[in-house]
């Protein structure tokens, strides 16, 4: 799947990631994890659990208690167990992947309302599941154990650290073929939505969110200098994060927002049923399970007439030239690019979405020319 010759040449101090894996190798290796253990896994938990040894952290105590006579439990009983008169084996039904989880009440009801063009009622539901989740107001007490997740790794400084969107459609795969590019030089870590896995807790206020998101880039940075990235959504995070590192006399080198749009322009109306559709059709990439969605209505609720904050440190908006939905031909591009504004910008081949997918190498060397030049 990822062309090693043998498990002898994989380096289990590397995560994922790092190795060669983007969002279509992470399904098939959880499809292949879910066959082999009998757990129903989340589509995204390679991003979710980013290295060897927390993954194994996260699917030991579930083996035990969920699947206790699954192939992996098996033999590792037949290790440890004492010799035992042979007998004839008992057939095996070996477990089949894991289905996506479109059954999941919350995510299918969500989709109900949207096909409905019920878009506010659908939020609105997604708001009040949130309300019944436990939050944090100082990042101390967050419940959870996230952390940036190495994507590259190279010499050069500075180091770039990502932030998801909150749509649920985000995440740390997002960055996936963004960060190829920079393999051998340049460290590129993602940061995951908070409160977007199980076991986590939501920020109750979006400044105990921004509190928390710079803590964990100082310590992922080590003290070496950061550029803040962000794609879409995500770029609302790095400029605000941004801000809440400069409070604590520890600003970043710079902050690169990719297609990001101001939250309150009318702007984003051309995008409403584009990132629903988008979000159901990569439902084998992300999983849209009650956890992931509820924590995308909060967000929505939190970024309610919020203002982006003011920064100082050097800013890029690197902004897509093709529009997600079509527009008449003698269209002003002024009137549908994104907004954020920057120190300075640079148009990059591809829409919203593909300009981090199918074009991602293009605006990964946009964003390299700028950071090298910093």
């Amino acid at each position: 799947m990822l062309g090693f010759a043998s498990h002898n040449d994989i380096d289990t101090s590397h995560e994922f990631m790092e190795m060669g894996f983007n969002s279509l190798t992470a399904v098939e290796f959880r499809n292949q994890l879910a066959a082999l253990t009998g757990l129903r896994l989340n589509t995204t938990v390679v991003f979710d659990y980013p290295s060897p040894g927390e993954m194994v952290a996260h699917l030991r105590p579930r083996l035990a208690a969920e699947v206790p006579s699954s192939p992996v439990n098996r033999q590792v009983q037949e290790r440890t167990a004492p010799a035992a008169p042979v007998a004839a084996p008992a057939p095996v039904t070996e477990p089949a992947p894991a289905a996506p989880q479109a059954d999941d009440t919350l995510g299918s009801l969500y989709r109900q309302a949207a096909q409905q063009g019920k878009h506010k009622v659908g939020m609105d539901l997604l708001v009040n599941a949130a309300r019944l989740r436990p939050t944090f107001e100082d990042p101390a007490d967050f419940e959870g154990t996230i952390r940036p997740a190495r994507l590259s790794r190279g010499p050069g400084r500075p180091r770039l650290v990502c932030f998801s969107s909150h749509v649920a459609l985000g995440g740390v795969h997002q960055y996936a073929r963004f960060a190829a590019p920079f393999r051998g030089n340049r460290d590129v870590a993602a940061l995951g939505t908070v409160g977007s896995v199980p076991g986590e807790s939501l920020p109750a206020t979006l400044d105990a969110l921004f509190r928390l998101q710079a803590r964990l880039v100082a310590e992922y940075a080590q003290g070496d200098p950061v550029v803040l990235c962000g794609s879409s959504a995500g770029g609302m995070f790095a400029h605000s994060v941004a801000a809440a590192m400069e409070g604590q006399g520890t600003p970043a080198a710079g902050v690169v927002l990719m297609d990001t749009y101001l939250p309150y322009t009318t702007k984003l109306g051309q995008f409403e049923d584009a990132w629903t559709n988008e979000m159901y059709e990569r439902e084998e990439l992300v999983s849209m399970d009650g956890v992931r969605m509820s924590a995308m209505g909060w967000y929505v609720h939190l970024l309610e007439g919020w203002k982006p904050p003011q920064i100082s440190v050097p800013s890029l908006q690197v902004r897509a030239t093709e529009r997600v939905l079509a527009a008449a031909p003698d269209a002003d591009a002024q009137s549908w690019q994104a907004d954020w504004p920057a120190d300075s910008a640079i148009d990059v081949p591809g829409d919203h979405f593909t300009m981090m997918e199918k074009h991602a190498d293009t605006t990964a060397q946009a964003v390299e020319d700028w950071v090298a030049n910093l």
